[in-house]
């Protein structure tokens, strides 16, 4: 069972403004940009970054796609550790681009906030997703709140060890 699958993004074009001051160890990085990747209109594409050893603080991205919005703050280590910390405002689980979804996806809104946490190892990488729905809807279904904790193996292994929603009237689980 593939849980995530992508598909790569091959195509596309991006205009805006790319901004690079100081060096490698002690500098800042800032990008803004508007296009088309892959046949999907990208409306805003905006990232500002903080480079220090060891690590590359990313203090502000935000990106807009049709009606979604995805904006968060993230550390990538040189280590190979990523944390990040993602708010989603109005994403339609039907109209995810890039992602191949099965053909009965129910088109919705749905807003919350995710925690990242991934490693670097072999023979894949490992690490711990943590998302919290907000207000939303997914096709008929009205979502109050939710939850889902999803840990990623070193060896492909995928453990879901929370998956709940609030609807009027009732917790599915």
């Amino acid at each position: 069972m593939r849980l995530l699958d992508a598909v790569p993004v091959t195509e596309g074009s991006l205009v805006g403004e790319v901004a690079f001051s100081g060096d490698p160890a002690s500098g800042t990085a800032s990008v803004k940009l508007s296009g088309t990747i892959a046949g999907e209109p990208v409306d805003t594409l905006f990232a500002r970054a903080a480079l220090v050893p060891g690590a590359i603080r990313v203090e502000e991205a935000r990106a807009r796609v049709r009606q979604a919005e995805v904006a968060g703050k993230g550390v990538f280590e040189t280590r190979g550790i990523l944390t990040a910390e993602v708010r989603l405002r109005d994403v339609d689980p039907a109209l995810l681009p890039w992602w191949r979804l099965p053909a009965r996806t129910p088109h919705g809104l749905l807003s919350g906030r995710a925690t990242i946490r991934a490693r670097k190892t072999r023979p894949y990488p490992a690490g711990e997703i943590a998302l919290d729905l907000d207000l939303g809807r997914l096709g008929r279904l009205v979502v109050d709140r939710g939850a889902l904790r999803i840990r990623l193996g070193e060896k492909g292994d995928v453990a879901v060890d929370t998956a709940w929603v609030d609807t009027p009237g009732a917790r599915l689980f």
